[in-house]
C-alpha cells in the first residue's frame, strides 16, 4: 500500500510534499558542497550551480521519458511528457 506524502503547504493547484522538500534540501546541499569542492580545488565555482541545473532538467525529462517507454499505458501518451505532477519520476 503505497502512502502519500504529507502535504506541508498548498496554495490552489501547487501544492509543497515532505518527499518535495526533504529533495530539494539535498539538491540544494549538494550544490553547496560541490562550491565548496571547486573552490578548494582552484576550479571555477561559478559554473556549479548552472551545470547543477541543466544536470537536473535532463535528469528530470530522462526519468519521464523512460516512464513513458516502460510504461505507455500509464503515461497517457507524449502530449503528457512534461505533466510531473500524475508521477513517473521513480524510474
Amino acid at each position: 500500500m503505497l502512502l502519500p506524502h504529507p502535504t506541508l503547504w498548498q496554495i490552489g493547484f501547487f501544492k509543497l510534499t515532505s518527499h518535495g522538500l526533504f529533495f530539494a534540501l539535498g539538491a540544494e546541499a549538494a550544490g553547496i558542497m560541490l562550491t565548496l569542492q571547486a573552490q578548494k580545488r582552484g576550479l571555477e565555482a561559478a559554473k556549479v550551480w548552472p551545470l547543477l541545473v541543466r544536470v537536473f532538467a535532463a535528469g528530470l525529462i530522462g526519468a519521464r521519458v523512460l516512464f513513458m517507454i516502460l510504461y505507455p499505458q500509464a503515461a497517457g501518451g507524449w502530449s503528457q511528457l512534461f505533466d510531473i505532477w500524475h508521477g513517473g519520476l521513480v524510474s
